[in-house]
């Protein structure tokens, strides 16, 4: 459940994309900086929010609302720090990531 419905999130070569897990409709979308088109980690669910850090760029947070059919999709921060070749995870409140520095 992200945002009051079901929904599946996914992620292509530019974009990150709410889903209707029923029929495929795209809900939503966001545009995301990627290098060469890559996005390799998994994006990540906390709350109404998607975490993500395509390959060689930043990590984002996406803030999703949504009121029927209308989406507010924003970005509620960003920081330099760029995940590497790991999905993030979420343990009690704290996303945790693989940094391409080598730190989590």
């Amino acid at each position: 459940m992200l945002a009051g419905r079901e929904q599946l999130v996914a992620l292509n070569r530019e974009s990150l994309y709410g889903l209707d897990p029923e029929n495929g409709q795209v809900l939503w979308s966001k545009s995301l900086p990627h290098f060469r088109g890559m996005h390799i980690l998994t994006p990540t669910i906390w709350r109404d929010a998607i975490f993500t850090s395509p390959y060689r760029e930043r990590s984002y947070m996406i803030d999703l609302s949504s009121a029927g059919e209308d989406w507010r999709v924003a970005e509620s921060w960003q920081n330099k720090a760029s995940g590497y070749m790991s999905s993030p995870v979420v343990i009690d409140d704290h996303l945790y990531l693989l940094l391409g520095n080598g730190r989590l």
